[in-house]
């Protein structure tokens, strides 16, 4: 599938926009390779753009007063990330965005994010409801951390992510599930042994 065939088919799952109108959307996006372990937006940096993957993974993080990784959010194929408040506000990010693996995105700029909606009046209402994603994503993610056990967090992720295990190192899935890496490996040992006997 061609990079903009994929960036289209994602806009159509949230709203309805002809192939001419896609080609206006087009010239907004800038293509951009990222590789592993390089950052996208630094701490104090200004978040200029919002970033759609096309391939790969990327997360999103804090540095905390022992200077270790919290992680927030990581990132797939098909799914945006940003430094939300850096990005609307123009102010400094608190957030670093780095790749977990060789990565490919699209680029959109706040200025081109705006422009956009007066030249594809239907984009403003696909933004709209991307802001609304991640509020839900916002709140969800806050919920399950203050009121979930390890252990729930574990599962939810199989479920929802399964592909994480695979692709981004277990110290990060640690951090993203707020646990250390020893708990971690504790919770996948005892859920590995569950499937193992109700296989048996």
């Amino acid at each position: 599938m061609e990079r903009f065939d994929f960036l289209l088919q994602h806009i159509s799952t949230f709203v309805d926009i002809s192939q001419e109108e896609f080609e206006k959307v087009k010239p907004f996006f800038r293509y951009k390779q990222i590789r592993k372990n390089r950052e996208l937006v630094g701490l104090g940096d200004v978040a200029r753009d919002l970033a759609f993957i096309i391939n790969g993974s990327l997360r999103s993080f804090t540095i905390d007063e022992s200077g270790r990784e919290r992680v927030y959010k990581i990132a797939f194929e098909g799914d945006w990330i940003g430094a939300p408040l850096s990005f609307d506000e123009g102010i400094p990010s608190r957030y670093v965005i780095e790749a977990n693996e060789p990565t490919e995105v699209f680029l959109i700029s706040f200025s081109d994010r705006d422009n956009i909606y007066f030249t594809v009046p239907v984009m403003e209402r696909f933004f709209r409801k991307l802001v609304d994603g991640y509020l839900k994503f916002a709140i969800r993610r806050f919920t399950s951390v203050t009121t979930e056990t390890a252990e729930e967090r574990y599962r939810k992720l199989l479920q929802t992510q399964p592909e994480i295990l695979k692709r981004v190192p277990l110290h990060t899935v640690a951090s993203y599930l707020s646990i250390t890496p020893e708990s971690l490996s504790r919770i996948r040992h005892n859920v590995a042994n569950e499937r193992t006997l109700f296989v048996a």
